[in-house]
């Protein structure tokens, strides 16, 4: 059973598939913007972030056929 990490930032996600070793099986980013709508604010709306979500993990299984994912 591998194990598949989400790692949300400033400007992106990332993704990453390990082994149960901690061998990297397939990584991949997806970016997203920083909405500032008036001097001294900054939002990201969580529908930025769950797409990017799904953009990376979309990466990983076209990277990886059929990955056996234990852990998220």
């Amino acid at each position: 059973m591998n194990i598949l990490t989400l790692d949300a930032g400033t400007m992106g996600l990332k993704c990453a598939l390990f082994t149960p070793s901690g061998e990297v099986l397939a990584r991949s980013v997806a970016n997203y913007g920083v909405n500032t709508p008036f001097p001294g604010w900054a939002e990201q709306p969580v529908e930025w972030i769950f797409g990017a979500c799904i953009r990376a993990i979309r990466a990983i299984l076209e990277a990886v056929p059929a990955p056996d994912v234990a852990v998220i």
